[in-house]
């Protein structure tokens, strides 16, 4: 699996921990809790069950507190210049499927809806 892969190469790089923005049905399943039992929220101080994170090895984030903050390209992405970008690539149907994390309307560091499915 990518993602146990992924977690095994960031261990051996000494990484004590990762922290996502994922599908709260799906992640858990491979041991990511919620950030507070980290004690680690968002930038904005908030919690919520898509924010998780897990220790790469035992007890390695026992003694991690703080924020979260996103890199800037995350808050800055033009909406024009991700179409632009996409358009590159060949068309592909936008599938969803069952247990997928529905981000449309959804604030992801807030959990809460945006009214303007932003």
């Amino acid at each position: 699996m990518l993602l146990k892969e992924t977690m095994k190469l960031a261990a051996n790089k000494g990484y004590k921990g990762i922290v996502i923005f994922g599908e709260p049905d799906y992640y858990p399943r491979i041991g990511f809790k919620t950030c507070d039992n980290f004690n680690i929220t968002t930038a904005t101080g908030n919690n919520f069950d898509a924010f998780m994170g897990i220790g790469l090895a035992e007890d390695s984030m026992k003694h991690i507190k703080g924020k979260f903050h996103e890199s800037k390209v995350f808050e800055n992405l033009p909406k024009q210049e991700v179409e632009e970008y996409n358009m590159k690539f060949p068309h592909l149907k936008k599938l969803r499927f069952p247990g997928q994390w529905d981000y449309n309307g959804i604030n992801q560091k807030t959990n809460k809806k945006t009214g303007d499915g932003s």
